[in-house]
Formats: C-alpha cells, sequence, structure tokens
C-alpha cells in the first residue's frame, strides 16, 4: 500500500507541477593588462577579486527589486507582501561557477519568454552595477590621493620658496644670478596661474558630476532657479564645448517661456543638454589633466633652476637644511604625484570596466521546461514508495504477535500441548 500511495502520488505531482523554463548567459572574465603584465597566481588572484562579491551583488534587495521592476512583476504593496515577491524571485536567479574564469547567470520562470528577458536583464544590470562599483572605488582613490598630492604641493612650494629667500640673502648680486632669480620668479607665476586653473577645474567637474544624480532625484531641476544658476556659471567659464550649451540653453529658456514642461520638445532640449553636458565633463577632464601636466613641466623646471642657484650660492649650515627639506618635501610630492597618475589610470581603465565581462553564450529563448522533470520525480516517487514499504513490512513483522508455529511460543518457555490441524471452512 505505501508503493502505490506514493507513486501515485509522484506521478500526479509530475504532471500537475508547474512548468519552470530556464535562460542562461555564460560570461569570461578578462583580466586587463594594460597597466603591467601579471603572472599565473597573480591572474588568478585577480580573477577570485572580479567574482567573489558576485552573490552579493546579484541577490542583494536592489539588484532584485530593479530587475522585477525591468520585468514589470515588481507591484506595490504592503512591506510583507514585496518581501514575498523578492524572495520568490531570488530562488529565480540562478548563479553558477563552471570554471575559475567564467560564470553563468540566468532566471528561470513560467513564461519562456519573460525567463530570457529576466537573463538578459540580469545579466546587462550586472555588469553595469559591477562597473559602477569599481568606478566609484578608483574616483574616490583619485579624490584621496588629489587632496594629499595638493597638501605634499603646498609644503613643497613653501620650502622652495624658503629655500629661494634664503640663498637670495647669502649670493651676490651678479647678473647670473638675478638672471635666474627672475626666471624663478616667472615660472612660480606660471604655476600660480596653473594651480587656480586646476581649482576651477575641480569646482566645475564637481557640478558636472553631480548634475545626474541631483536630475534624477528631480526632473524639473534644470528649469528651476538653482538649475538656471549652475548653467550660467558654465557658460561664464572659458570651458570646451560650452558655445554649443549657450545655445542650447537659450533654445531651452525660450520654449520654457512658450510652452509647459510637459512639451516633448522640452523634453528633447533637456535630453541633449544631458549630453552636451556629460561631452563638457569629458572635455574638461582633459583641459584639466593638460594643465596638471604643464604645471608639473613648470615645477620640474623651477627644481632644476633652483639646483642652479644652489650651485652657484655659498650655502651655510641654515641653508643646507633648508636644502635637505627641500628634497625631501620634493621626493614626497613626486612619489604622491606618481601615485595619482596611477590611480587615475586605474579610473580610466576602470571605465572600460565592461570590456572585462565577454559574453560567451548569450541568453537563449527556452523551448523546452527544464522543470519539473517529470521522468526524475516518477522514478524517484516509485523507488520511495518500495523503500517505505519494505520498511513497513519489517515494523509490522516486529510489531505482529501472532502465533503460526511452535517457534513462535518458544520464547515464553512453555510446553506445547497440542496443536489444532489446519482446516477448510465450508
Amino acid at each position: 500500500m505505501p508503493a502505490i500511495i506514493v507513486s501515485t502520488i509522484g506521478i500526479i505531482g509530475a504532471f500537475q507541477l508547474p512548468r519552470k523554463y530556464e535562460s542562461t548567459t555564460t560570461f569570461l572574465v578578462r583580466v586587463d593588462k594594460i597597466l603591467n603584465p601579471v603572472t599565473g597566481w597573480e591572474m588568478s588572484l585577480a580573477l577570485e577579486q572580479q567574482m567573489r562579491n558576485t552573490n552579493e551583488i546579484v541577490y542583494s534587495r536592489t539588484f532584485v527589486q530593479t530587475l522585477l521592476d525591468s520585468l514589470g512583476i515588481m507591484r506595490r504593496g504592503s512591506e510583507a507582501e514585496q518581501n514575498a515577491i523578492i524572495s520568490a524571485a531570488k530562488s529565480s536567479i540562478i548563479v553558477n561557477r563552471p570554471g575559475s574564469d567564467s560564470f553563468v547567470l540566468g532566471y528561470s520562470d513560467s513564461d519562456p519568454g519573460r525567463a530570457q528577458r529576466g537573463a538578459e536583464i540580469l545579466a546587462n544590470l550586472f555588469i553595469k552595477t559591477k562597473v559602477q562599483f569599481e568606478n566609484v572605488q578608483n574616483e574616490a582613490t583619485v579624490d584621496y590621493y588629489e587632496k594629499k598630492a595638493e597638501e605634499y604641493r603646498e609644503i613643497f612650494e613653501s620650502s622652495a620658496r624658503n629655500l629661494v629667500i634664503s640663498i637670495k640673502k647669502d649670493a651676490t648680486d651678479a647678473p647670473e644670478s638675478r638672471a635666474i632669480y627672475n626666471q624663478i620668479d616667472n615660472l612660480e607665476k606660471q604655476i600660480t596661474a596653473l594651480t587656480a586653473k586646476i581649482r576651477e577645474y575641480q569646482e566645475v567637474l564637481g557640478n558636472l558630476r553631480s548634475l545626474p544624480d541631483i536630475v534624477r532625484q528631480n526632473s524639473r531641476f534644470l528649469r528651476s532657479e538653482s538649475g538656471k544658476q549652475m548653467l550660467l556659471s558654465l557658460l561664464i567659464e572659458d570651458l570646451p564645448l560650452v558655445d554649443d550649451l549657450r545655445t542650447l540653453v537659450n533654445d531651452h529658456d525660450d520654449l520654457v517661456r512658450r510652452y509647459t514642461e510637459n512639451y516633448p520638445e522640452v523634453q528633447r532640449i533637456e535630453d541633449q543638454m544631458l549630453v552636451h553636458l556629460s561631452r563638457i565633463e569629458k572635455g574638461v577632464e582633459v583641459e584639466m589633466r593638460k594643465a596638471q601636466n604643464q604645471q608639473w613641466e613648470v615645477e620640474r623646471k623651477r627644481t632644476k633652476t633652483i639646483g642652479q642657484l644652489q650651485e652657484s650660492s655659498t650655502a651655510d649650515r641654515q641653508n643646507q637644511e633648508k636644502q635637505s627639506n627641500f628634497e625631501t618635501n620634493r621626493k614626497q610630492y613626486e612619489e604622491m604625484r606618481a601615485k595619482l597618475e596611477q590611480a587615475k589610470i586605474n579610473e580610466e581603465v576602470g571605465k572600460r570596466g565592461a570590456n572585462q565581462f565577454i559574453i560567451l553564450d548569450p541568453a537563449p529563448f527556452p523551448t523546452a521546461p527544464t522543470k519539473p522533470n517529470r521522468p526524475l520525480i516518477i522514478l524517484g516517487s516509485i523507488a520511495l514508495g518500495i523503500l517505505l514499504g519494505a520498511i513497513t513490512t519489517v515494523v509490522t513483522e516486529f510489531l505482529d504477535t501472532t502465533i503460526r508455529s511452535p517457534k513462535d511460543i518458544a520464547v515464553y518457555q512453555k510446553p506445547v500441548i497440542a496443536m489444532l490441524p489446519e482446516a477448510t471452512r465450508h
């Protein structure tokens, strides 16, 4: 009876369970070798680092909510209902790692088309989230090194000025010395001008980088007074591509005065403004990089000129101490500047981080369900039923106290007085 009951339940369940379709995307992770070649051990470490937080990203609440919103599954409701939907969606996400440099992301659903879309959205969303996460880290590193480099630069500038003033006191008024002093003064003026320009670029970049987040939180920001003031401040600056932005701003003001904010042309011109502001941001980054390179080149010339002045001067012990401080500060500043350059290179490489994930097998349209596995369920239920039947038989035999032969009464240590013959009832 147990074998018959369990097998029947298994067969019915195999045909009644809802069908599930799976669609998966296979990725190949490639370590970027632009900065320097890596050994086999470093390659394994880099691959492990790339895929270390895959599960944390894919199964995070924000990630799953974005996936469900893209599929149109997430609906408004109570917190408990949303948690139930998210938990069910997590069980539908597939994460496998078949190799050290590859992994698989997939999605299962009762609708084959939605399963394919879910796998595609999952793959694109993962790459976007991963690259965005690494870019945030790289930007934070660059900001840190920029601040430290500025601190070391100010210390270096102070020690350089003190050294020049000290040498001037002890040096003669020879024509060649006056020429070197004038050269140093001119170089310092160039450094001051370049420093001011770099700070202006940094302030503009800060506004441009924060603009996308502000617009996402407030879609009417570009029409507000603060948004207009921000755009006007960019128009005043001598920035690349600012003439085209001025045209867009004028067109936008004209449209806002004539039409409502829901007018399609207003939205189109605002989208163009955001795209153009992104291009201006890239242009400002290039110009700031040029200004920094010019500043470093002028500082190198000044250091060389100060060295010439040191050779032509008669320095006392106090000057020697200032020279030592100057050399120490110069080395610290150059080391920090080298770290800053390395961090910027890492940031540039990180912006192309999506290229590190190569899609080997795009998400296909599933033609056959993967769940439930009917043959496996039927065979498993039959095997389980036979096993339960055997166990039931053994237990029943041990619990049966019926006496059928002399052996059954031997355990009571009693003699057999008589035996009743078997007879057929009529």
